[in-house]
């Protein structure tokens, strides 16, 4: 029985940390001002249905592939998904209370360093 409690709260953690590398630490934050491009619902209504199938194929391979390179089967990746669906809310929730936490010490060190610049520009201007 405990094992399943250990199992479950690293299980949790390899989520948690999946969950925040994408949205705090990954390459395409869109707050970070990288170049967003879209494509109009006529471009993608334009596409053949058979490269749409060709595609989907190749994505149905590649995952496969992947899912292999990490010694995952089909059935633990739908497990792993059903998970991070189950915890989306709790992601969303500490989300914002790390966005709020990283708020107050940037506002801390602004006036952290408001306050020495200040008090070592007077140290400078007394000794002149």
């Amino acid at each position: 029985m405990i094992f399943i409690y250990i199992f479950s709260f690293f299980l949790k953690l390899t989520i948690f940390l999946f969950f925040f590398y994408f949205f705090f630490l990954g390459p395409y934050r869109l707050d970070k001002g990288h170049v967003v491009h879209q494509v109009s619902q006529a471009s993608k209504d334009s596409v053949p249905k058979e490269v749409k199938e060709a595609a989907r194929q190749l994505a149905r391979q590649a995952l496969q592939k992947r899912l292999e390179e990490i010694n995952m089967s089909s059935n633990d990746y739908t497990e792993y998904f059903s998970y991070v669906n189950s915890l989306k809310t709790e992601i969303q929730k500490l989300k914002v209370v790390l966005e709020g936490a990283q708020a107050k010490v940037i506002n801390y060190q602004k006036r952290n360093f408001k306050k020495n610049f200040k008090k070592n520009f007077k140290k400078k201007l007394k000794k002149n």
